[in-house]
């Protein structure tokens, strides 16, 4: 892989991470924090953080190597997120931690013979995505159990 073809995966997985619904309600959204259960307000304040620390990773990381940060609009779609409760956001929370991980987890395995670094950082931002889809799973599984009961 030249350093063009590098570069250019690279600020892939960027935008795979930085124009997620993840990072829409990180940085965008206005969900009703005050509203929702703690627990729910927390997993989701937790997520929007690791977020900004990994859009901050990557982006210095594609600079580093000479490539372009910019990631384009974020989804349209995004728009409906606007004002809803975490309780309401978790669902769909869980559903996009998956697929950034099975994103990261790609570019991990990709880079892993090339550049061990770019390979161990991807890996390490892929292992925190998927604990937090375990915690979201955990989470809106406890949720179901005490509603049902």
């Amino acid at each position: 892989m030249d350093k063009a073809e590098l570069t250019r995966r690279l600020a892939d997985l960027l935008a795979l991470e930085a124009r997620s619904l993840l990072a829409y309600l990180a940085f965008e959204a206005d969900p009703v924090l005050d509203q929702s259960s703690a627990g729910a307000r927390n997993l989701l304040q937790e997520v929007s953080g690791t977020t900004r620390r990994h859009v901050e990773k990557l982006t210095s990381r594609v600079g580093e190597e000479g490539g372009r940060t910019e990631v384009g609009p974020y989804p349209f779609a995004y728009m409906r997120y606007n004002y809803l409760t975490a309780d309401h956001l978790l669902p769909d929370v869980g559903r996009d931690l998956d697929r950034v991980a099975r994103g990261l987890e790609g570019g991990a395995a990709a880079f892993a013979g090339l550049r061990a670094d770019l390979g161990a950082l991807l890996g390490e931002l892929a292992t925190t995505r998927r604990r937090e889809k375990s915690e979201v799973d955990r989470y809106l599984a406890e949720r179901s159990a005490a509603r049902a009961s």
